[in-house]
């Protein structure tokens, strides 16, 4: 092998060393933090008992409701494919819908259980700041609010494309009594 090849090949080997070691990093970084980590960013004032309490109250409230989840998954795709055929069934959708109504309920009533017993296993000072992050929201990273289309985010002067071209109109005579 030549001199330059030799070098070419190293410089390879050791960028896709590189590349490996990033990827795996990241994914460290994300099997560290779980699915409910965002919530300590959010809530910094839990003593340290409390952050395990909710920690470990959490983790196990998203193992109870995985299952539900994947339901629901599996409910909105099947609606999905329903929607694309070229005859729509309008009985099946509603079974569907209401399948997946049933599910979203049922997570509703978890959430409400194990924010419940969060309040009544913390202390008065982590409940107070458990508080604070639940006014805020049950939002997680990815509900941030930075792609949301501007009416979800309640922006004043957001109009509907129908109701814009309707200012254009004159406005209709009102009949009096």
């Amino acid at each position: 092998m030549s001199r330059r090849l030799k070098i070419v090949f190293t410089l390879s080997i050791l960028l896709n060393l590189l590349v490996i070691g990033l990827a795996a990093g990241h994914f460290a970084k994300r099997a560290m933090h779980g699915p409910h980590h965002h919530m300590m960013e959010h809530a910094p004032g839990l003593s340290p008992e409390g952050r395990h309490i909710v920690a470990r109250t959490l983790q196990q409230a998203f193992k109870d409701k995985k299952e539900d989840m994947q339901k629901a998954r599996a409910l909105k795709k099947e609606i999905q494919t329903l929607l694309q055929q070229e005859e729509f069934d309008a009985e099946r959708f509603e079974v569907l819908a209401e399948d997946l109504k049933t599910i979203k309920d049922n997570l509703d009533e978890k959430r409400i259980e194990v924010t419940r017993s969060l309040a009544t296993a913390l202390s008065n000072e982590d409940r107070k700041q458990l508080a604070v992050y639940f006014a805020k929201g049950f939002k997680g990273p990815q509900k941030s609010g930075k792609n949301l289309h501007p009416f979800i985010k309640g922006e004043r002067g957001y109009k509907k494309p129908d109701e814009a071209s309707s200012e254009d109109k004159p406005p209709e005579d009102e009949e009096s009594p």
